[in-house]
């Protein structure tokens, strides 16, 4: 898979997470706690955004498209975004 569809499918799948918790009601207590994590995955799929636009924008001889390290670690988290809508 590329560097881009992957920052792309990162981005999408953290942001069906954050649509996903708008629905879940929390005790008046944790509603603070909740909102902070609602605002971090929001800024994780912003991340993902700016990084398929980046991505994007370069061509695809770019060292950054192309990297196996850059691979790997935009699959691991774009596992661990897949895991999160299961949870």
């Amino acid at each position: 898979m590329s560097a881009r569809f992957l920052a792309w499918y990162t981005c999408g799948a953290l942001a069906f997470v954050l649509l996903l918790s708008t629905a879940i009601s929390v005790h008046p207590d944790f509603e603070t706690g909740f909102r902070v994590i609602q605002l971090a995955v929001g800024a994780s799929a912003a991340a993902f955004a700016v990084i398929g636009i980046v991505l994007g924008q370069l061509p695809r001889e770019h060292w950054c498209n192309r990297s196996r390290t850059v691979r790997v670690a935009l699959s691991i988290t774009a596992v661990i975004a897949s895991l999160l809508l299961l949870g």
